[in-house]
């Protein structure tokens, strides 16, 4: 309780300075160690906290393909590699073009795989296009 607690009064506070539509996800840590009678936050309560603070960022839930709620143990490895692909997923949506238009990040390097449609002109050992 007291972590989610702080959770609250701290962290929540200091994500407001985070960039706009990021990313926020909540993982209750120690799963291995929690059961229906010592269990202390509900998963619904933590579930409506990642909603709610990833609303206030912009991310509004149907833009998500999950609630970024995750409840993890560092000692079994459960869901440790779930928060992970989720994260990946959603913030580098390469291979889904309905989600990357709906990320904030816009391409702004070279496309690798665009042919050279430009004449270039060469100048010393570089090709200006």
């Amino acid at each position: 309780m007291s972590t989610f607690q702080s959770l609250q009064q701290r962290h929540v506070q200091l994500l407001e300075g985070a960039e706009p539509n990021c990313l926020v996800c909540v993982v209750g840590t120690k799963q291995d160690l929690v059961t229906d009678s010592t269990r202390e936050i509900p998963e619904k309560t933590a579930k409506e906290l990642a909603t709610e603070i990833n609303r206030r960022k912009g991310r509004e839930p149907f833009t998500l393909s999950r609630i970024p709620y995750f409840e993890t143990s560092a000692k079994t490895g459960a869901n440790v590699d779930q928060v992970f692909d989720f994260i990946l997923r959603t913030c580098l949506p390469l291979d889904d073009e309905k989600r990357a238009s709906l990320s904030i990040r816009k391409n702004t390097g070279i496309d690798l795989e665009q042919s050279n449609k430009t004449n270039g002109t060469r100048k010393g050992c570089c090709t200006i296009i």
